[in-house]
């Protein structure tokens, strides 16, 4: 069903400045959409609000509206991500895993490395502290907050470069002897890589090694083309 809009209001959203929010008016029910919450297109469905029953409220997230932009199905990211997090361990236990993210987002990265792997995940007091807001206990009752606790960490994204992943090795010296990153973010996309994540190549130095894959929670442009479409 294409949905046709036949008046919309634009609502700046000041939080994040490429996202904004629109507030249309058309003949169906209210509809929540944005990929951080339904994840994919084809499970968005109606749902109830205040707003009148012919009305439609949407989240238009436009930060990667530019057809160049088709990530990978998360799924397959974070697939991606624990088969290469699994190898690594096979061949070196001594590894420390960090995922960088920011106080809020790539939840599910490190979460699907905690579950495949059965590890607990380290987070200082200030992310634990936000992620305990979220009510999700699937991911809470697997947080510690002392970082010997497990060899998966949470780091702010900034960190995922090889001069502070290795000075963050250095500190918990000899516990580990390599440090395996992952920083999660659309930036990372090129259309020549496509879904073949197979292609992905890691920066390395030393015994750190970095991976940018290609893992985001806002729309890509054929998700945003898809909420017309649904």
């Amino acid at each position: 069903m294409w949905l046709k809009v036949w008046r919309s209001s634009f609502w700046k959203q000041t939080i994040v400045p490429e996202r904004h929010l629109f507030f249309s008016k058309l003949r169906v029910g209210n509809v929540s959409y944005t990929r951080a919450i339904s994840g994919l297109v084809k499970i968005c469905k109606p749902t109830r609000s205040f707003f009148a029953p012919e009305s439609l409220l949407y989240n238009l997230d436009t930060t990667y509206c530019n057809p160049k932009y088709n990530f990978p199905l998360q799924e397959d990211v974070i697939d991606f991500v624990i088969k290469v997090t699994s190898t690594t361990l096979k061949r070196n236990p001594k590894t420390l895993v960090a995922v960088g993210a920011y106080s809020i987002g790539k939840e599910r990265v490190y979460l699907g490395i905690a579950k495949a792997l059965n590890l607990m995940i380290f987070a200082d007091k200030r992310r634990a502290r936000i992620l305990s807001s979220l009510e999700w206990p699937e991911l809470t009752d697997r947080l510690c907050d002392d970082s010997s606790c497990s060899l998966l960490h949470v780091l702010p994204i900034s960190h995922l470069n090889s001069a502070k992943l290795k000075s963050y090795m250095q500190s918990f010296c000899p516990r580990y002897t390599a440090v395996l990153g992952f920083r999660p973010t659309g930036w990372t996309y090129t259309e020549k890589l496509g879904s073949n994540l197979e292609q992905l190549k890691p920066q390395c130095s030393g015994a750190v090694t970095v991976y940018g894959v290609p893992y985001s929670e806002h729309s890509s442009f054929s998700e945003l083309q898809g909420l017309y479409s649904f």
